[in-house]
């Protein structure tokens, strides 16, 4: 196709909202034309800064704005692209709401847990999040779910969820958004194909490769009366490639769009660069996240102090915008933060579900209610709180309700506060376990909220007057107004709650805090980058773990690594500016963090400042005095005696660690829900080879493989990975993994004795005159006609290093050499690790020497050195990046100085 618009480039640096606003102002100055001129945009900000150019270039006289609307506006606007056309031919399907599409997904959630009973993956907690999120993203690169064909019974239950996803929707006579888009785009194809359209396009290629923007910019693109621009065609400083690949490239969707419309990226007119830009680029490398919110604040101080007053703060860290807004506040400047903040997240919304989860939960929760009680909306007195705490909740009193906490306290005056909220919570029961649909059931916990928060506190909360609105808002549902199960209201609620983003209304315009998606196609006086680390920038996010490489790709699915590139051209677009301040934390909750790709290769082509800014007062409002480090001593006789080779290593990596979970006994609680598909994979292999190596092994590969498949089934019959789709994954690994295994037993079975599979040993030593129990459990022991021994250890995880196990930082061989050297009275003792991974590398051994002196002696030191009443578990700090026991990490009190 021969492009017939004009289609311009633009470098980085240039501001193309500012080329626009010149362009319209020059060539459409009267109202009649100006009206038959439209311009789409990638975004709303990009609207608003629009507008507000042409309206400065009005010189006070008047303007006559164009149309400009947004990429997802075109639906609602398809009469402004034609001068002429028939209103019934542009008329579009409804488009399904969000809070019915929510109610869709539970209702599929339940039937699939009905129909599929085994398949375990849909009770994760965020399995409602996933389907969503997989049909928006299915409908956005497929029209039909028809037009997909999944050939692969692995597959099956995608095909049942798209199935009867499609026939919901034809039940209420809804699309989805992004079926209602490509709608749109038929729509226009078909109208221009027949009719003049007279209208003027304007389009600004956004960063997206989604295939509804290509279409409708490759119809723009054949109009004659028509503009394309593109941004981000060159750089004004040179900068090496960012990436190899074609998809982590910062342009690989403005080649992948100029392809689309066949044209070749040399063909585009790119205009040069207005001024030749010396970028001042400056980096602050803070301690942690705090410290880089100060510095960040005050860096804007100083500049807003130097006359510069167009300032954009660009990331998608909460976190380090939040602690910027506070730092600013010191210096009474309220800035705009764009970063979505969860109304969920706000303390009065977490007492209003607080309420729900004690009037509908039969069983008593205990933390739900003392959390209830200490909240301070409730207006208890904390000693009245505290006192009730003591004398009913730390003894071993056993409460299966609330009604029998009422009937205990009720006539103690003592508890007059606790006993009018209980009763206030159970006069709320009743009146919502009754049959109601969504909106009756959220006004009823609405007035019950209200009822137990006084008016006062209430008025003075803007976020519940945001619940209110919410609650208008959902009274024209009609597909909610059956009734529903209490489950799937709190559910639906809490999902509706977490989607809706709260805001201080007041701020000053000169500094922003933006996401990169809101700061395409700005330009600042100054861009502060923060939280250059990777995971923050860029950001990438994972889509639903069942969907792999090959289903992804029959479902149209772009290629996992393209939010890269995306995150480059963003990045890119960010150092054009002509001043920039680029900031990290290089710690983050204590954990060591790692630089981000991106700055690394600007670090590599261009010359960064390092700065630290500091303010006379901050020494004194910064100054504190850091908690010590944990550093427990209990007893002799509370420290144990006993010794694994899992606690052993625990008391090498962190002894707060070790004495958290063997002298504290404290066991975390897994998440509900939640489940470690990998881990249990090991472990049911594990016992499916301890199985297979008991008996004599078959004559061919193919019997020893179907056996041990046969064995792994049988193993996992109770287990997560018992559902069809995840079974399949992990038996096509198995599947690969046996005759390889086939092939090493046959080749050592002629020079082996015998074996021991899965067998705990243990040894007792005298050390500092106390007697000390060593034990382990071996994956395999290989007993050599010879005398030999060997330890078989079967890895599919990590595997620990060779220099790992010398330094005295993987225990395990170390040990079991030990134990073996005490039972078996032999020095003849080898280390074998055999990684089972099931990818292309399907499998291979791994010898593992051990100085059997040196290990004993250090195991003897390091026991030694806790048998001592004055040595306290203390917490390590260089150690944190452990991540097997992260669950204690919380507990540990840190002093990094």
């Amino acid at each position: 196709m021969q492009a017939a618009a004009k289609i311009t480039g633009f470098p980085f640096s240039e501001d193309v909202l500012d080329y626009l606003a010149k362009d319209i102002s020059t060539k459409f100055n009267d109202i009649y034309i100006a009206n038959k001129v439209v311009v789409v945009l990638p975004s709303r900000r990009a609207v608003r800064n629009l507008k507000s150019k042409l309206l400065s270039l009005s010189h006070d006289k008047i303007c006559f704005l164009p149309q400009i609307i947004t990429f997802s506006d075109i639906p609602n606007n398809l009469i402004l692209f034609n001068s002429v056309c028939d209103n019934l031919d542009m008329r579009l399907p409804e488009v399904i709401d969000s809070f019915s599409l929510d109610m869709i997904v539970l209702e599929i959630i339940e039937e699939i847990k009905s129909l599929y009973p085994n398949f375990t993956t849909f009770r994760d907690k965020k399995i409602s999040t996933y389907i969503k999120k997989f049909f928006i993203k299915f409908f956005t690169y497929n029209q039909y779910s028809s037009s997909i064909k999944i050939d692969n019974p692995d597959y099956e239950i995608f095909t049942y969820l798209l199935n009867t996803f499609n026939e919901k929707l034809k039940s209420l006579g809804k699309v989805t958004e992004q079926q209602l888009r490509n709608e749109a785009i038929l729509r226009l194809k078909n109208t221009w194909n027949t009719k003049k359209a007279g209208s003027y396009i304007y389009s600004v290629l956004p960063t997206s490769n989604t295939p509804y923007i290509f279409d409708f910019l490759k119809l723009v693109a054949a109009r004659k009366n028509a503009e394309i621009i593109i941004g981000g065609l060159e750089h004004p400083i040179d900068l090496i490639e960012w990436e190899s690949t074609t998809e982590k490239h910062a342009n690989f969707f403005i080649k992948r769009f100029l392809n689309h419309i066949g044209l070749n990226v040399d063909k585009v007119n790119c205009l040069p660069m207005s001024q030749v830009v010396n970028n001042d680029y400056r980096i602050i490398e803070a301690k942690n996240e705090i410290e880089e919110g100060r510095q960040i604040a005050l860096a804007i101080v100083d500049h807003l102090n130097s006359d510069i007053h167009n300032i954009g703060i660009v990331t998608e860290n909460r976190i380090v915008a939040k602690l910027i807004k506070e730092n600013l506040k010191r210096y009474s400047l309220d800035i705009n933060d764009t970063v979505a903040r969860s109304l969920i997240e706000l303390n009065e919304i977490k007492f209003f579900l607080l309420i729900f989860e004690l009037a509908t939960v039969n069983s008593l929760n205990k933390v739900a209610l003392l959390s209830f009680f200490n909240h301070p909306l409730t207006g208890l007195n904390t000693k009245e709180v505290e006192d009730f705490e003591i004398n009913y909740f730390r003894t071993p009193k056993i409460y299966n309700s609330l009604f029998e906490v009422l009937n205990q306290i009720e006539s103690n005056e003592q508890y007059l506060g606790i006993t009018q909220a209980i009763k206030a919570v159970l006069e709320f029961k009743p009146k919502i376990l009754s049959g109601k649909n969504f909106y009756s059931f959220f006004s009823e916990h609405l007035r019950y909220f209200n009822a137990l928060v006084s008016e006062e506190i209430r008025n003075s909360l803007p976020s519940l007057d945001y619940l209110t609105d919410l609650k208008m808002e959902l009274k024209p549902l009609t597909y909610a107004r059956k009734p529903i199960k209490i489950r799937l209201y709190k559910e639906l609620l809490i999902k509706i709650l977490g989607e809706q983003s709260y805001r201080d209304e007041e701020f000053i315009e000169e500094v922003q805090i933006l996401t990169p998606l809101e700061a395409r196609l700005q330009s600042f006086d100054l861009v502060i980058i923060p939280s250059l680390n990777e995971g923050n920038f860029p950001n990438i996010t994972r889509d639903w773990p069942l969907i792999d490489a090959a289903l992804a790709a029959q479902f149209n699915f772009p290629n996992y690594q393209e939010p890269l590139g995306f995150g480059a051209h963003d990045f890119n677009s960010l150092i054009s500016n002509k001043r920039v301040i680029l900031s990290r934390s290089l710690y983050s909750q204590s954990k060591e963090t790692t630089e981000s790709r991106f700055l690394s290769q600007l670090k590599v082509a261009a010359s960064i400042e390092q700065v630290n800014y500091k303010s006379a007062k901050d020494s004194e409002i910064f100054k504190y005095n850091p908690s010590p480090r944990a550093n427990p001593k209990p007893p002799l006789s509370a420290r144990p005696k006993k010794f694994s080779v899992s606690s052993v290593e625990r008391l090498i990596y962190n002894p707060y660690v070790y004495y958290a979970k063997y002298i504290l006994n404290l066991t975390p609680l897994d998440e509900l829900g939640a489940t470690s598909i990998k881990k249990d994979f090991g472990i049911y292999f594990h016992k499916a080879l301890a199985e297979i190596f008991e008996q004599t092994l078959p004559l061919s590969r193919e019997e020893f493989t179907e056996d041990l498949l046969s064995k792994f089934k049988t193993c996992t019959e109770t287990s997560v990975l018992n559902d069809s789709n995840t079974l399949q994954f992990w038996l096509k690994r198995v599947e690969r993994i046996a005759p390889w295994l086939y092939d090493y037993e046959k080749e050592v079975l002629p020079n082996l004795k015998g074996s021991l599979n899965e067998k705990r040993k243990e040894v007792n030593l005298n050390i500092a005159n106390t007697i000390i129990s060593i034990s382990a459990i071996f994956d395999r022991v290989m007993l050599y006609k010879d005398g030999g021994i060997k330890i078989i250890d079967y890895k599919t995880g990590y595997t620990p290093l060779q220099k790992e196990v010398d330094k005295g930082l993987s225990p395990q061989f170390p040990i079991e050499n030990l134990i073996l050297r005490e039972v078996m009275n032999t020095d003849d003792i080898s280390q074998e690790y055999i990684e089972l991974r099931g990818k292309k590398d399907i499998a291979n051994s791994k010898p593992i020497t051990v100085d059997s002196k040196v290990s004993r002696t250090e195991l003897i030191k390091l026991i030694t050195m806790f048998l001592d009443s004055n040595q306290g578990y203390f917490a390590s700090i260089d150690l944190e990046k452990n991540q097997r026991f992260k669950e204690y990490q919380h507990l540990i009190s840190l002093n990094p100085e």
